[in-house]
């Protein structure tokens, strides 16, 4: 059975995951997650938690799976230096820096490749294979058959989110929260603009939509597939989840574990913890409308009844569920909905009661009003929630250890011997065993008392004896032994570890093949110039370059870990990632669309400065930035069937996403249907990065005139910084 992998955003989530029965969890500190508005952990909290968790038998991941500055390479390294040392059974990471940094001076330290990194294809997964990789936690968007693929790459194992909330970017492809809101997504701070409203404009022209959440995808739910994802080949079954409760954490676990055997009552648990809708995602085929949860993009709960009434200050509701003083509710009709708490539950005739039965109808008092008919939902199970707190107060579970048991005969010890599931191993050692004069210690009596671990982390069951007849030691002689076994597993268990560190000796191949000063992506024909630089292009386009889209294999250019010569779209933000890449066969990288003009310096110089060379980064000055790529149509999804078959809308119209905040945003497909989503306006860094060798420029819905303006002011910035440098 494949790893279940729990989200533990907070202590409680970890004590219900543990509860639950999961196999491993994920968590951060507070800085490098991806995650920065959950609770986190400490160090010392961490180094509990992996004694804890050691001790029952489940692993601890901990997330550093952000982009990192120059100036946060040695902080970084540090925090995984003593993590490491802290037991900790692998990081998952974004950064390709972080991953080269960690190969070279601390290889023993475990590594997982976040699904920030958008891996798709196997060859993608070789390449992470350079950099000490063992597991890489796929993009959301594969097919069953793409998983099927790159879980048959030797020596690597896979990972795949089986439950929880979607992106509907390809995740490490969204800039949209950064741009907007000035909190990147990429360094863990995303305000989820796909959650937010909007409206589709055609030419100018509101779309009529079934709701104005046009980015907000259903939660993914796979946990019928299970079976499928284990024939596939996939290692580990993670749960999204760490900014959600503990009981959501507990409840997901729960039907992970049971998987098809899940009862009605599971499954309706699983939703009222949280739920948008599920959706089996474009995993098992499911997408288009069938994604997307376009009339609310929050926690919408399970239907329990409707309300048929109610007076100034109450609502009545018919039942068809039960409901339990101090649930959590949401109403909802067709102009809006509302929340409220079941404090107090009355009866009709006015009695309080603690909980009312499906076909009853029970009134709570509420101050706003509810129209009759209104669908009322259950959002927090009050009852389930106080059960798990008192499953993680108490779960039971316990570290199955076989024991085996060896005695050579009178004047030798009994030898007890204790192994783990996964190979950690004890002895402990009696003082030596007389001769019988009586009965002796027989065989039953010896394997009760070893067995015999009462309420503690350990299950001891005896699976060999090779002990004679006609031997004695004391019962109190068998406990003391038994009891010394465990304190050296617990020990062994929880021991810190020393790193030992390497020197990273790696240095750059000398190589005469260098960036083009000058490289211009375009969408469109009118847009190629009859300019000196490299035109390039995911279409195809007369007088281009090809660029690799992130779903294809190859390019002279690609967008992600693919097969190419320049690496442009992997979120390039240090000097450690330039030599990543370098380390993988790339002969130069396009640098992160994120980083400020001081960043971009500091990491050139910071490569220069290691190596004794100029590095072979190129920098974007000019674009209108991209914020989404999505493998969903919101054009095609409203405007046709979702298909997506023979259609060119977003090539034969204008549309833009208008926010509420007033912002607009420009949908423009690739050549593969996933929709690419723009800023309006541009960012223009012409001046500012002026001097610098090697610059690339994207043009999107630019018209030729524009295009053109752009290049003679880039001409005329070089002809500057020419003159200045004579």
């Amino acid at each position: 059975m494949p790893e279940i992998l729990a989200p533990a955003g907070s202590r409680d989530s970890f004590d219900a995951a543990l509860a639950a029965g999961a196999d491993a969890v994920y968590l951060a500190l507070p800085r490098f997650g991806a995650r920065a508005y959950a609770a986190n952990f400490t160090l010392e909290e961490v180094q509990e938690v992996i004694a804890t968790a050691h001790l029952h038998g489940m692993k601890v991941y901990v997330t550093m799976n952000i982009i990192l500055f120059e100036e946060e390479m040695e902080p970084a390294y540090r925090q995984a230096r003593d993590l490491y040392e802290a037991g900790v059974d692998a990081l998952i990471v974004q950064d390709l820096g972080l991953m080269h940094l960690l190969k070279h001076r601390l290889p023993a330290l475990e590594v997982h490749a976040s699904t920030q990194l958008s891996v798709n294809r196997p060859f993608q997964m070789e390449q992470l294979k350079k950099l000490n990789v063992r597991r890489v936690v796929l993009a959301r968007e594969c097919s069953l058959e793409q998983i099927r693929a790159c879980a048959r790459v030797q020596d690597m194992e896979t990972e795949v989110f089986v439950h929880g909330a979607l992106c509907i970017s390809w995740s490490g492809q969204c800039q949209f929260s950064a741009v907007r809101h000035q909190r990147s997504g990429n360094r863990g701070q995303c305000a989820q603009p796909c959650r937010m409203q909007y409206e589709l404009l055609k030419d100018g022209h509101p779309v009529k939509t079934p709701g104005s959440f046009l980015l907000s995808p259903r939660d993914l739910s796979v946990l019928d597939d299970l079976d499928l994802l284990q024939t596939a080949g996939v290692d580990s079954f993670k749960i999204e989840g760490r900014m959600k409760s503990p009981l959501y954490v507990y409840e997901a676990v729960e039907n992970a574990r049971l998987g098809k055997k899940r009862s009605r009552e599971d499954r309706l648990a699983l939703a009222a913890a949280f739920s948008r809708g599920f959706t089996r995602g474009r995993m098992m085929d499911e997408h288009d409308s069938g994604l997307m949860a376009m009339k609310a993009g929050n926690h919408q709960g399970v239907s329990i009844g409707t309300v048929s009434g109610g007076s100034r200050d109450r609502v009545r509701i018919r039942l068809s569920m039960p409901l339990h003083q101090e649930d959590g509710l949401r109403f909802v009709w067709e102009q809006g909905s509302a929340g409220g708490h079941a404090n107090f539950l009355y009866d009709r005739k006015g009695r309080l009661i603690r909980e009312g039965a499906p076909g009853q109808e029970v009134e709570i008092p509420l101050s706003s009003f509810i129209p009759a008919g209104a669908d009322v939902r259950l959002t927090v199970d009050a009852r389930r929630t106080r059960m798990v707190q008192e499953q993680s107060l108490h779960p039971g579970r316990r570290l199955m250890v076989q024991a085996e048991l060896e005695n050579s005969g009178p004047g030798h010890p009994l030898i007890l011997t204790l192994t783990t599931p996964d190979g950690h191993r004890v002895q402990a050692v009696s003082d030596p065993v007389q001769a019988a004069t009586g009965r002796g210690l027989d065989a039953g009596r010896l394997r009760q008392q070893t067995e015999k671990s009462g309420d503690s982390w350990a299950d001891i069951r005896v699976h060999r004896m090779n002990v004679p007849d006609g031997i004695f030691l004391p019962v109190s002689a068998v406990n003391r032994l038994r009891r010394q076994a465990l304190e050296n597993l617990r020990e062994l268990l929880t021991a810190p570890r020393k790193a030992e560190e390497t020197g990273c000796l790696w240095q750059p191949p000398v190589v005469s093949d260098t960036l083009p000063p000058l490289m211009v992506q375009i969408q469109k024909p009118g847009q190629r110039l009859e300019t000196d630089a490299v035109w390039m292009s995911e279409f195809s386009i007369p007088g281009t370059v090809h660029k690799a889209a992130l779903t294809e294999d190859s390019g002279e250019i690609t967008a992600h870990l693919g097969q190419g010569r320049i690496l442009d779209g992997m979120n390039i933000s240090n000097s450690w990632a330039i030599a990543a890449a370098q380390e993988m066969g790339y002969a130069g990288v396009v640098l992160s669309e994120e980083m400020s003009e001081g960043q971009i310096r500091s990491t050139l110089q910071g490569y220069e400065q290691r190596y004794g060379t100029p590095a072979p980064a190129a920098a974007v000055v000019y674009q209108k930035r991209r914020l989404m790529l999505m493998d969903h149509c919101p054009v095609n999804t409203l405007e046709r069937d979702g298909s997506r078959t023979g259609c060119s809308l977003c090539r034969r119209h204008s549309y833009v996403l208008q926010g509420m905040d007033g912002t607009s945003q420009q949908l423009y497909g690739n050549p593969f249907c996933h929709m690419q989503v723009f800023a309006d306006e541009a960012d223009n860094r012409l001046e500012e990065l002026a001097d610098l060798p090697f610059k690339v420029v994207r043009f999107t819905t630019e018209t030729p005139q524009e295009a053109a303006a752009v290049m003679a002011e880039i001409t005329r910035l070089q002809g500057v910084t020419s003159r200045s440098c004579d």
